[in-house]
């Protein structure tokens, strides 16, 4: 009987490894059939979306992540199909109901001048106007074109997938940093959440930053709980950061700060002891000063600028257009609850003026619904944060990035804004059985790849 079992399931694969084999046969024709007869633009999409999507699913099942003994893999592989509509709908709307007025279409037209010239050997060329993390997302956007060809729906099928591999790494650093926590849960609300499966899949920042903010939080995760190659992955990612949006970049440092303070103990030797304590808060010094001088450069501060001066800056730019409201910024801790509903629910159903903000009200009132039924683990956020680094991280990420964006009197701007916000407050909602201090010992899991 074990023997027909044995042999069905061994037809099974072999009728199943064919079906794949004749399929991506008939797809790779059926593509170069298309060829001179479709635009570049649609070809390479027809190339890239299988290449891509099926590379993902490919190490997604090398890197199987898991909760307990159940794979993530299925649920993660409907996340890249769902990535792929949002995808779809962020391009439809930015070319389609916006008329390619967004962002993303300066810098496709700047990243094709600039991979004509860089396929030349010349990196001498003038990038236009616009601040340096915009002159950064030109480059990039250049280098991929220079490598893919220029192509606006294959810029944005590369861009959404390295913000689909930033939430990965974010997942990831749940996983390390809270191992008793709900791994699925905050898979589930990171990766179909409208917001990051629409604003960061198109050529720009939002894709940039998911990915640098994912790699920031999956170093720091290793380096709570003590794990070869954290430096390397924190430092990448704060880089990373600090070139788009420094502001944020000072935000993750601070939170940092406040995540070492709890971390506990290697030993007593000397990287495990206090002398690593105080190397550890050099380095994370170093970085926030970098980070500073970045956001000076970017808001046009002097060089004794004040916390105060630069959120007066950041309101004046936002205070203005057809989302605009009276901005809800933290004078006094009164003011914080007030501050913390705006940047993470608003606009309210009564307040969307058109379709894609009633989407942005609908999710927030889901939001509100979700907070609300997971009151008991935030109210256990706090004290949980004296024992947990990446707790404390989270917590403080949270409350300082509804400080600082509290300034800001837009709603379009701060729907976008705050999916930067979501992978953190979000761990907050998905503490699980967290109780006990986090084990140093180092986690076994095949993370190589990103080490």
């Amino acid at each position: 009987m074990m023997a027909r079992v044995s042999n069905l399931e061994r037809a099974d694969r072999q009728v199943l490894s064919t079906t794949i084999i004749v399929l991506t046969v008939a797809y790779v024709m059926i593509v170069c059939a298309s060829m001179g007869r479709v635009s570049y633009d649609v070809w390479i999409a027809l190339l890239l979306v299988p290449l891509l999507g099926g590379g993902s699913s490919l190490l997604l099942r090398r890197l199987d992540p898991r909760v307990g003994a159940a794979s993530l893999v299925p649920l993660l592989n409907v996340a890249i199909v769902a990535k792929g509509v949002g995808t779809a709908v962020r391009y439809a709307v930015t070319f389609g109901v916006y008329d390619g007025n967004a962002d993303a279409t300066n810098y496709h037209e700047v990243g094709t001048i600039l991979a004509r010239h860089y396929r030349h050997g010349d990196f001498h060329v003038d990038l236009g106007a616009g601040s340096t993390s915009t002159a950064f997302i030109k480059i990039v956007t250049g280098v991929v074109y220079t490598v893919i060809g220029p192509s606006k729906v294959g810029g944005f099928v590369v861009f959404s997938a390295a913000s689909f591999w930033g939430l990965y790494l974010a997942l990831r650093a749940f996983q390390i940093a809270l191992p008793n926590g709900n791994a699925k849960r905050y898979a589930i609300l990171i990766f179909f959440l409208p917001s990051m499966l629409f604003w960061p899949s198109s050529i720009g920042k939002e894709a940039w930053m998911t990915f640098a903010l994912g790699l920031s939080a999956y170093g720091a995760a290793r380096l709570f709980t003590h794990q070869r190659g954290a430096y390397a992955s924190l430092l990448l990612g704060l880089a990373a950061t600090t070139i788009v949006r420094p502001h944020v970049a000072i935000l993750v440092v601070t939170a940092l700060f406040a995540g070492y303070v709890v971390r506990p103990r290697r030993g007593h030797g000397l990287l495990g002891g206090r002398m690593g304590k105080v190397i550890g808060i050099s380095v994370l010094a170093v970085a926030g000063v970098i980070a500073a001088r970045q956001m000076q450069d970017a808001l046009d501060l002097g060089s004794t600028s004040s916390v105060n001066q630069a959120l007066d800056v950041a309101q004046q730019r936002t205070d203005e257009g057809g989302s605009s409201f009276a901005a809800a910024r933290i004078r006094t801790p009164a003011d914080l609850p007030w501050a913390a509903v705006t940047v993470l629910f608003r606009p309210f159903p009564f307040e969307a003026h058109n379709a894609q903000a009633m989407v942005s009200a609908l999710e927030g009132v889901a939001l509100i619904g979700l907070f609300v039924a997971s009151s008991r683990q935030l109210m256990r956020a706090p004290r949980l944060a004296l024992r947990h680094p990446y707790v404390a991280f989270s917590l403080m990420y949270t409350l300082i990035f509804v400080f600082a964006f509290s300034t800001f009197g837009n709603f379009g701007i701060i729907t976008r804004q705050r999916i930067q916000l979501f992978p953190f407050v979000l761990v907050l909602l998905c503490l699980g059985s967290t109780a006990a201090r986090p084990s140093p010992t180092p986690v076994r899991t095949a993370e190589a790849v990103f080490r």
